[in-house]
């Protein structure tokens, strides 16, 4: 064939991988041509020491650790040319796991394609998921060093929005002490992203919920001044009072209203809020009876106390 010809599969290829670059706008790509191997490489930056994967179709391709400036660089070689979608993630020092980022590349045969400038979304813990209004907890996690991170709060049973910031230190972690004391009582999600100095951004980071239930009210102790007292005749029985069934802590995720039961008028959206934390993977609030599998004796727990 003619070199005209080479010439046009060249352009084609270079067109085609425009229109396939990765969402993340900020992400570099670049096709070396070359004779032999067909080669995707992947270099970014998370946080050090972290262990990142790279997967097709849910198949582990191969992993690499990153250095201790978070610098982390994989070939998979011996690709086949054509559109492939790459995930990758992250695992920390601490074992946490960060959200997985989606890529499709168009390789083309013969050349190194070379996703470049990716930065894997942050780690992201919760102190506390059940806090009481007006109290504090922490939100932590790893990402790259000496980066800003933007904490996005949003409320999913009423409306709520809003985003604070935070830098991590020379190891990659973050903390963030966050007062409760302007929400309202109810569910929320908060998730991460992060900034670095170069101007780069990661994607969101996994997606936490949390509920803010009304704050907890001491009440007087038997025989403390001022407490009110009741007397009881010698040899008349004192009333027993009904025992009351408190709601367990892993199901006041599903107390809507924050009343401290679960109304037989939230049926219907604690039922919705189970099953959508039992579709997600690796989600242990909707594990009620904490034998790490979620199931139908779990969904039965969750029955059991509506009304009471």
């Amino acid at each position: 064939m003619s070199k005209f010809f080479y010439v046009f599969l060249i352009f084609l290829s270079l067109f085609l991988l425009l229109f396939s670059r990765p969402s993340s706008a900020q992400t570099d790509i670049t096709v070396s041509i070359q004779v032999g191997d067909t080669i995707m490489t992947f270099s970014g930056k998370t946080s050090p020491l972290a262990q990142v994967s790279f997967l097709e179709s849910g198949a582990v391709l191969g992993t690499t650790t990153a250095n201790t400036a978070g610098d982390f660089n994989k070939s998979l070689l011996l690709q086949n040319p054509g559109l492939h979608t790459y995930s990758v993630f992250t695992t920390d020092t601490n074992g946490d796991v960060s959200s997985t980022v989606n890529y499709s590349v168009s390789l083309i045969n013969g050349t190194e394609t070379t996703l470049s400038n990716i930065i894997l979304p942050p780690t992201i813990n919760l102190s506390a998921t059940d806090i009481g209004q007006g109290d504090t907890f922490k939100i932590s996690g790893l990402t790259v060093i000496a980066s800003t991170v933007t904490l996005f709060i949003n409320g999913t049973s009423h409306t709520y929005s809003t985003s604070v910031g935070t830098t991590s230190e020379a190891d990659g972690t973050w903390i963030y002490n966050f007062g409760t004391g302007g929400l309202a009582i109810g569910n929320y999600n908060i998730y991460a992203k992060t900034n670095t100095t170069g101007g780069y951004q990661s994607e969101a980071s996994e997606i936490l919920n949390f509920k803010i239930q009304a704050a907890f009210t001491p009440t007087s102790a038997a025989g403390t001044p001022g407490a009110p007292t009741t007397a009881v005749a010698v040899g008349e029985p004192g009333v027993t009072p009904t025992p009351e069934i408190e709601l367990p802590a892993l199901l006041r995720f599903f107390d809507v209203d924050g009343s401290g039961r679960i109304e037989v008028s939230e049926i219907f959206e604690s039922v919705r809020m189970w099953v959508d934390l039992w579709r997600r993977p690796f989600v242990q609030t909707c594990d009620l009876n904490n034998d790490h599998v979620c199931n139908i004796i779990d969904f039965s727990v969750l029955m059991y106390y509506i009304g009471y």
